[in-house]
């Protein structure tokens, strides 16, 4: 089923970024988990780990502007 606003309306807020993982949207999920990773910090680490990036758990997370 593809995901809905309801559904994302429905999680709470720190953990919004799971619906965006499940229906396989990582643009989303990663904004979702960088915006929240202080609250997310394990899966924020998981996700950064995936990638062999656990250097940068702890570091500033900017927007790229065209």
């Amino acid at each position: 089923m593809p995901i809905s606003l309801t559904q994302i309306k429905q999680t709470p807020y720190p953990h919004q970024y799971i619906p965006y993982a499940e229906n396989n949207i990582w643009y989303d999920t990663v904004s979702q988990l960088a915006q929240n990773r202080v609250a997310n910090q394990q899966d924020w680490t998981n996700l950064l780990s995936l990638f062999k990036l656990e250097e940068y758990v702890n570091s500033p997370v900017y927007e790229l502007k065209p």
